[in-house]
C-alpha cells in the first residue's frame, strides 16, 4: 500500500446534516448555486420520495412538495474539503486534495513512508479508521500502488489489494465511474468492441493516443504506474476561514453555538498543526436584510484549546443579540501568536499555576466589560510612580518594553499614590539605590531609596533634599 485514498460523498450534504441533525428526517436536496436547476445531491428521506439524482427541480418538488432546497456554496465546499486535508496531515506527510464531480471530493494520502512510524498496514489503518468514526464522516477509501488505482478503489469500493490484477476485470461503465474515462471515451470504446480494462490493455498505446488522443492513453499509463502522476500538495492556509451556511436562519445569538463547536474543533486542529495559538476570534454573521455584522472576540491571553475557546464563546453569545436572522456564519482568524515553551522547576508546578492564571484573566474578560478588568505595565521609566500604567487587560502588550525595568533589588506589591514623610529610620536592611531621572518632564527627582524595618514592618523609603519620605509597604 503506497496511495491511500479517502473518498466523502455528498461532501456538502452531510456536512449540512451534521450541522442540523434533524434534517435528516426531511427531504433535502442540493442544488447548483447558480444556473442549472437539476438536483445534485440528496439525502435518504428524498430518495423514499423519489427524489433522484440529475433530477429536474420542477419534477422533484412536484414528488415531495415539502422538500427542502440549499444553494451549494463553492467556496464554503472547498473549505469543507481543506479542514478535511489539515485532519489528514497527522497520517501523512503528502496530502492532495482531490475537487470531483458531482459532489464527491476526496483526498490522497501518500501512506507507503508512514507504515513504519505507525507500526504497520493494519495499526495504520486500524488509527485512520478511528477518527473518521470520531468525526461521524461517511467516507469510503482504497488503496493501490498509484493515486488513480486508489482513487478507483476507493470510487469503487473495492477491497484493499495491491498490484492490478483486480483491476483488470473491470468493466467500461466502471472505469467511468471511477473517473478514468470520460463518457464519450467510453461509448467510443464500446464502438470497437472492447468491455473491460483488460481488452483495452491489449491494444498499443500508440494507436490509443492516434485515435482517442494523449488524455485516454495519459490516465493508463498513470493508473498502471508507468507515468508519473504529481499531484498539487495540500498546503495550510496562513489564515484560517471556515463557515457555515444554515438550512433556516437562526434568530437567537445561542443558536450560533452548535456549529460553532465543530468550527472550533478545526481552529484547535490548525492551532495544532501550526503549534500557534490566537487572542482574538471574527465571528462573520451573514444576514438576508442586512449588512453583515462582525463580533470580534478578545482574550486577555491567547488560547489554542478547544474546549476552553468553546468555554469562553458560550459566555460571549450569552451577552449578544443578533441584529437581524443569520443565513452563514463564519469564523476568521487571522493573527497568531507562537506557543511559548519554558522549562519550569520540577519541585513546583509553576506551569500549571501560569496556566490557571490565564484561564481565570479569560474567563473574567469574557464576562466583564473591558473597562472592568485592568493589569499593570511597565513603562520605560526609572521613577517609581511612573514606571507602571493601568491597561485593559485585553489590550496588546506585545509592545511594551521591560529594558528600564529595575530588576535588582526588592520591590515593594503596595506602592503608595503620594509619598508619606516620615522620621529617619533605626534599622536599614538595604540600600541605598539611587534614582535621579526625570529632567524631560520637569519631574525631575533624586532619591536614595533604602529597606528598612519599623515598627515590625518592613518598608520601602527614600531621601530626599527635603527629608524621608515612605514610599511602599511590603505585604
Amino acid at each position: 500500500m503506497r496511495w491511500l485514498y479517502l473518498l466523502f460523498p455528498d461532501l456538502y450534504l452531510h456536512n449540512l446534516i451534521q450541522q442540523h441533525p434533524q434534517s435528516a428526517e426531511q427531504p433535502l436536496a442540493i442544488v447548483a448555486a447558480s444556473g442549472q436547476t437539476h438536483i445534485q445531491q440528496c439525502n435518504d428521506s428524498a430518495r423514499q420520495h423519489g427524489v433522484r439524482k440529475d433530477m429536474p427541480l420542477a419534477t422533484a418538488l412536484c414528488l415531495s412538495p415539502g422538500l427542502q432546497v440549499v444553494r451549494s456554496d463553492p467556496g464554503l465546499e472547498q473549505q469543507l474539503l481543506d479542514s478535511r486535508a489539515l485532519w489528514a496531515t497527522q497520517f501523512s506527510a503528502q496530502v492532495a486534495c482531490d475537487s470531483g464531480h458531482d459532489g464527491r471530493h476526496g483526498l490522497w494520502l501518500e501512506a507507503a513512508t508512514m507504515l513504519r512510524l505507525f507500526g504497520g498496514a493494519d495499526r495504520y489503518l486500524q488509527q485512520l479508521q478511528q477518527s473518521i468514526q470520531q468525526q461521524q464522516w461517511i467516507c469510503y477509501s482504497g488503496s493501490g500502488d498509484t493515486p488513480l488505482a486508489a482513487r478507483l478503489r476507493a470510487h469503487l469500493q473495492l477491497p484493499a489489494r495491491s498490484g492490478m490484477d483486480d483491476l483488470q476485470a473491470l468493466t467500461l461503465a466502471q472505469l467511468q465511474q471511477g473517473q478514468i474515462l470520460a463518457q464519450d471515451e467510453c461509448m467510443a470504446l464500446q464502438r470497437l468492441g472492447l468491455d473491460t480494462l483488460a481488452d483495452i490493455l491489449r491494444l498499443p498505446f500508440s494507436g490509443l493516443a492516434t485515435r482517442f488522443g494523449k488524455g485516454l492513453t495519459q490516465s493508463l499509463q498513470r493508473l498502471l504506474g508507468h507515468e508519473a502522476h504529481p499531484l498539487p500538495a495540500f498546503e495550510v492556509p496562513a489564515v484560517f476561514e471556515q463557515g457555515v451556511q444554515f438550512i433556516h436562519e437562526v434568530s437567537h445569538a445561542n443558536g450560533l453555538l452548535f456549529p460553532l463547536q465543530r468550527l472550533l474543533q478545526r481552529l484547535a486542529l490548525y492551532l495544532q498543526r501550526q503549534q500557534s495559538s490566537c487572542r482574538e476570534l471574527l465571528l462573520i454573521l451573514q444576514h438576508r436584510e442586512l449588512n453583515n455584522s462582525e463580533w470580534h472576540i478578545r482574550f486577555a491571553h491567547s488560547e489554542y484549546r478547544q474546549p476552553e475557546l468553546l468555554f469562553l464563546v458560550r459566555h460571549f453569545l450569552e451577552k449578544q443579540l443578533l441584529p437581524s436572522p443569520v443565513q452563514q456564519l463564519i469564523l476568521r482568524v487571522d493573527q497568531f501568536q507562537p506557543r511559548q515553551t519554558t522549562q519550569h522547576s520540577l519541585l513546583m508546578d509553576n506551569a500549571q499555576r501560569s496556566t490557571d492564571s490565564q484561564q481565570l484573566l479569560n474567563r473574567l474578560g469574557i464576562r466583564l466589560q473591558p473597562q472592568q478588568l485592568l493589569r499593570l505595565n511597565y513603562q520605560p521609566d526609572p521613577r517609581p510612580e511612573a514606571a507602571l500604567q493601568l491597561a485593559t487587560a485585553l489590550s496588546d502588550t506585545s509592545s511594551t518594553t521591560h529594558a528600564l525595568r529595575p530588576d535588582q533589588g526588592e520591590r515593594p506589591l503596595w506602592l503608595l499614590v503620594h509619598p508619606i514623610p516620615c522620621s529617619p529610620p533605626e534599622t536599614v536592611l538595604a540600600g541605598p539605590e539611587r534614582i535621579s531621572s526625570g529632567w524631560w518632564d520637569n519631574s525631575d527627582v533624586r532619591r536614595n531609596y533604602y529597606l528598612v524595618e519599623q515598627q515590625g514592618q518592613r518598608l520601602w523609603v527614600f531621601y530626599a533634599p527635603d527629608g524621608w519620605f515612605i514610599h511602599g509597604v511590603f505585604s
